[in-house]
């Protein structure tokens, strides 16, 4: 990946500026769904566990916020390098992910899930930025895993940093079940913008590999 790559650096600039405002949309999302929830809850163990995940994450809004951005920037210039050890990062964004029952993802369920709940939301404008994307970064044919701006990116830091500011896995789960839908819609905003700004820099797409299957069997004599 080009890091010193100045136009690759403005599609950064331009999805950072927009984070923290992003995150505290998804906050009061989730804050209003898991109120709501609190007030149909069937027991009073299940309200409880509600009201508990939508006070702490308002006694934790401000702090989010405010290092999401930085967490997110990392997790861009890593997002190469973490493509290439990562077993989730590894699983492509542009197509369904396959879970399967491997020990090494199996603390990563939960996002992977949540990755496959936002795809059909950001299909189209993340295939427009992984084409775009790919060629920027000097790849002939496009390939969905090495953008370093795809969901899974986003999914991770912000995983990641929830886990430093809230132990409970179970709280934490439902903090990104909550903001699931809102963030669907927010990357398919920034999608749109990031695509724009790379065609309008005259990024041109790069091709997808066609794989040619023969479509007949040797004749047997």
């Amino acid at each position: 990946m080009p890091a010193d790559s100045p136009l690759l650096e403005q599609c950064f600039s331009r999805v950072l500026r927009a984070a923290p405002s992003m995150l505290e949309r998804l906050i009061d999302e989730a804050i209003a769904a898991l109120q709501q929830a609190e007030k149909q809850g069937g027991n009073v163990q299940e309200r409880e566990l509600m009201a508990r995940a939508w006070w702490v994450l308002t006694q934790q809004r401000g702090p989010l916020t405010q290092q999401f951005p930085h967490r997110l920037e990392r997790a861009f210039h890593q997002a190469d390098a973490e493509g290439q050890t990562s077993t989730l990062a590894r699983l492509s964004d542009s197509s369904l992910l396959s879970l399967v029952d491997d020990s090494e993802i199996n603390e990563s369920l939960e996002s992977a899930r949540l990755i496959q709940a936002l795809l059909p939301v950001v299909e189209q404008s993340l295939s427009m930025v992984d084409a775009r994307m790919s060629s920027l970064i000097g790849l002939d044919t496009v390939h969905a895993e090495k953008n370093p701006l795809r969901p899974s990116v986003f999914v991770r830091a912000l995983r990641d940093l929830m886990a430093e500011r809230e132990a409970d896995p179970q709280v934490r789960n439902l903090w990104m079940q909550r903001m699931a839908p809102a963030l669907g819609k927010m990357l398919c905003q920034l999608y749109e913008q990031v695509a724009q700004m790379l065609q309008k820099a005259n990024v041109q797409e790069a091709g997808y590999r066609v794989r040619l299957v023969a479509d007949f069997q040797p004749s047997q004599l």
